[in-house]
């Protein structure tokens, strides 16, 4: 089970990136532990964790272990940045450890900072320090040992990294209109790009959908170009996206909540029709 737990801006970020966010202050995503020099150690001890099919929906559902966190605050305190932080640091991960082409990611320079991550039984810290010429995967703790309320720093460098057990996939997605207009990211744009496209000079532009197999770790949706979200393109892949639930259904009998399910009613076969080519 993946749990987000904590980020901290470190000493050379750029203003641009961490904008209102404090300098050495830890945010947390999860109220469960305390990151600490020597390691991880359980917030409170007289308080037990929640057991890991909490948020489930039952133990014969698909979704049998999610987690669920907030991030609360006032206007202006950052609550956007945290998640544009966490987007730089997972954009320059996927970068340097090549998960997708070379040149489907722009590095983002500036981004100094930590963030802490479980995967099962292992913390994960994704960090970039102002002396890093790059961004690192590093093992922080191993919280096998359950009976225990700290476990110490370990540090260990992940040298090849297998995203569905040292990483994680993120999808976000954010409809307001004024959210990730590439035009308001200038101060970050690579213009060692050449290309007529200005958009394609902020790292942004590669993270929106793409069609690479989910190798890039993390995409953007709604589709926006230059802030814009085009409407009927998003109702056209709507409809493709339908489409393929009806068609690409493995199990259809197995799944109660098959799209090929209509009330007590199964379909047998699916009549498709040529319409023409998409101008996707």
């Amino acid at each position: 089970m993946l749990k987000l737990i904590a980020i901290k801006p470190l000493d050379g970020c750029c203003a641009s990136v961490c904008k209102c966010l404090i300098i050495g202050k830890i945010y947390y995503f999860c109220n469960d532990y305390y990151i600490t020099e020597d390691g991880i150690e359980l917030r409170d001890e007289y308080v037990k964790l929640f057991p890991k099919d909490f948020f489930s929906l039952g133990t014969k559902h698909t979704l049998q272990q999610i987690n669920i966190s907030a991030i609360v605050g006032m206007n202006g305190d950052g609550k956007s940045t945290l998640v544009e932080l966490v987007m730089r640091l997972i954009n320059n991960c996927a970068k340097h450890y090549r998960l997708t082409d070379r040149d489907n990611l722009l590095r983002i320079e500036g981004v100094k900072a930590e963030l802490y991550y479980q995967i099962d039984e292992i913390v994960y810290c994704i960090r970039e320090t102002k002396k890093d010429r790059y961004t690192s995967l590093l093992k922080y703790a191993d919280m096998s040992n359950s009976a225990a309320r700290q476990w110490d720093k370990l540090m260990i460098p992940v040298k090849g990294v297998i995203r569905r057990n040292e990483l994680f996939y993120t999808i976000v997605s954010n409809y307001s209109l004024y959210a990730y207009n590439t035009k308001d990211f200038r101060a970050e744009w690579d213009n060692r790009v050449q290309s007529k496209e200005e958009s394609k000079k902020c790292w942004l532009y590669y993270l929106f959908h793409k069609n690479d197999g989910y190798r890039t770790p993390i995409t953007i949706h709604p589709y926006r170009y230059e802030g814009n979200i085009d409407i009927n393109r998003e109702t056209e892949l709507t409809m493709q996206r339908l489409m393929a639930l009806y068609i690409q259904e493995p199990n259809p009998n197995d799944n109660k909540g098959s799209f090929r399910r209509i009330g007590n009613k199964d379909a047998e076969f699916l009549k498709l029709t040529d319409v023409g080519y998409s101008k996707l």
